[in-house]
């Protein structure tokens, strides 16, 4: 299936009709009614309205003004430890063969093009340039692009506030999403909610990054308590890069230092080296070095 051609305004797009019936007010969750031809969409509950950025003609749909969440979560609920070690940590099986764009992954498009059924909703948050819009649109998925300010997304929204109905997706993807968030607890909320149930949540987390407008550098007890306090029982997490190869291409290093970093990863990985060989009863696990990983998340409740 031939992926229809971008727009600069998701207005003035063949998937608007479908991208309105969806839409609600980040503000107070209520329907966003649209007319035809308008600049905007104006909340007839709350009265907020929503323009398109000047520049590019990307629509906002952030909140106009700080918003008040109030939060109820439970603690000591779940032992963290059993949990971690029931969770498979493989990453999926590869069935998507096409090439991809840099930093779009096989094992995530492998998992869509499995799990979603044809016409279903994709939803990405934080997506930047819409590295997945292609692929994914490929698939003959219906396929939306959110981001904070990036001019190349679809929607500028916030992950604290998703301008979406309750349960409109069949899968969301937010890679590289979790450490910029300022809440975890609220922007996985909110996650959970635009997803159906049954839904799945596929992203990833940076648990060894310098400060790079960053708020919380997950680790994997970190992601598996907002999972559980968001209603998503986590499928699978894997390691993606350890944390010395993270560092040997972290932008806050170096360049110097990048390489050796690299090279001290790749020989931390031969078979004569591993910290179980050398260092008798420390953990094996290969989460323990991560320096980021990915996970798959389905809604439960």
């Amino acid at each position: 299936m031939k992926p229809p051609a971008e727009s600069l305004s998701i207005l003035k797009d063949a998937r608007w009709p479908w991208v309105a019936s969806i839409l609600a007010c980040p503000v107070c969750q209520q329907d966003l009614p649209v007319k035809e031809g308008a600049a905007g969409v104006t909340c007839l509950g709350c009265g907020s309205v929503f323009g398109q950025v000047p520049e590019t003609g990307v629509l906002d749909l952030r909140c106009p003004g700080p918003k008040t969440h109030v939060l109820s979560v439970r603690t000591g609920v779940v032992a963290f430890d059993d949990l971690l070690e029931r969770v498979p940590k493989d990453p999926p099986r590869v069935t998507y063969g096409d090439s991809l764009p840099p930093r779009a992954t096989a094992e995530f498009m492998s998992v869509i093009k499995d799990g979603v059924t044809s016409g279903g909703l994709v939803l990405e948050v934080g997506g930047g340039p819409g590295r997945y819009r292609a692929p994914i649109l490929g698939l003959g998925l219906r396929f939306l692009i959110t981001d904070y300010d990036s001019p190349g997304a679809d929607i500028l929204a916030d992950a604290h506030a998703l301008p979406f109905k309750t349960a409109s997706a069949d899968a969301l993807l937010m890679q590289s999403v979790s450490q910029a968030l300022e809440n975890p607890f609220v922007a996985f909320r909110e996650v959970a909610r635009v997803v159906k149930k049954g839904g799945m949540v596929l992203g990833t987390a940076d648990c060894c990054a310098v400060f790079a407008s960053s708020f919380y550098n997950m680790t994997p007890w970190g992601l598996l308590s907002v999972l559980q306090a968001s209603g998503l029982a986590p499928e699978r997490l894997w390691l993606t890069k350890d944390a010395l190869e993270f560092c040997g291409t972290n932008p806050g290093y170096p360049s110097l230092m990048k390489p050796i970093l690299r090279a001290l990863s790749r020989l931390s990985r031969l078979s004569l080296l591993t910290p179980r060989n050398l260092l008798r009863g420390r953990p094996s696990d290969p989460l323990v070095t991560a320096g980021s990983f990915a996970f798959i998340a389905r809604k439960v409740e």
